[in-house]
């Protein structure tokens, strides 16, 4: 045995490993959703109603933040970037302008 047919085992054996626990636990998923509708709808439920509530902390959040740099006076980055091309613009006018 050398070392390189050693290591061709090991990611052969990683291979089947990987593929086998796929295999397997795509039919843990499907026997879990066949063992009790009740129970399974009530999961679907479940996340589902996560879902949404994570969208509304994450709209929430981002409403505060929203207004709290609108109070301290923050501008939005496209408004920054708006006034660099703007400022560039006017400096070449006036370069032009001057000669």
């Amino acid at each position: 045995m050398t070392i390189k047919n050693i290591l061709y085992a090991g990611l052969g054996m990683g291979n089947m490993v990987s593929e086998k626990s796929l295999k397997a636990y795509e039919e843990f998923v499907k026997s879990g959703k066949k063992a009790d509708p009740k129970v399974s709808s009530a999961l679907e439920s479940f996340f589902e109603n996560f879902d949404n509530q994570k969208q509304e902390v994450k709209d929430k959040v981002s409403e505060v933040f929203q207004t709290l740099a609108d109070k301290l006076g923050y501008v939005k980055l496209e408004d920054y970037e708006n006034l660099q091309k703007r400022i560039k613009n006017l400096e070449s006018d006036l370069a032009k302008a001057k000669t």
